[in-house]
């Protein structure tokens, strides 16, 4: 209850539904609020604190002044039907919600980050997350392209871990 969570959904009573199974992952959460938001923070050299190590894959604060600025100034012209004010995401990211995060990764970022990072494998690894999240959030999807997807996914992963 400190967190907002009442007790179980009322579709748990009824026997015949499986909740983990109906919704074993939450997208928004796992993805959107936390590898996104997580992987910008790293990039800007605030994410608890990490420095890069032996790596090289800050984008220095000057140009995420520029980043921010640019944000602002394209999403001022998108209709609020497709997301609402982000802001300067050098300055706050308070106010951005998924929605926010899912449109700017997947539909602003690839313009902004490109030729940002000092080696472009950190742009493609970046790009390989955007079209794997495109992928997941598509209309339809074969089980063939499920089954390409978990191996992007794996793929993907190891790649962040090496």
């Amino acid at each position: 209850m400190h967190y907002g969570i009442k007790g179980m959904p009322a579709l748990q009573c009824i026997g015949s539904i499986n909740y983990a199974c109906g919704v074993p992952w939450d997208f928004m959460h796992l993805l959107l609020e936390n590898v996104v938001k997580n992987l910008v923070n790293l990039w800007m050299g605030k994410f608890k604190g990490l420095d890069t190590g032996t790596e090289d894959y800050l984008i220095p604060d000057h140009i995420w002044k520029e980043i921010g600025l640019e944000m602002v100034a394209m999403i001022k012209d998108i209709p609020l039907a497709f997301v609402r004010s982000l802001g300067n995401i050098a300055k706050d990211q308070s106010n951005y919600t998924a929605e926010g995060w899912a449109f700017l990764f997947m539909h602003i970022a690839p313009t902004l980050l490109q030729n940002q990072f000092h080696h472009i494998k950190y742009y493609k690894h970046f790009c390989n997350l955007v079209n794997i999240m495109k992928t997941c959030t598509q209309f339809t999807i074969t089980h063939i392209e499920i089954d390409h997807l978990e191996k992007r996914i794996i793929q993907w992963v190891e790649e962040f871990e090496l």
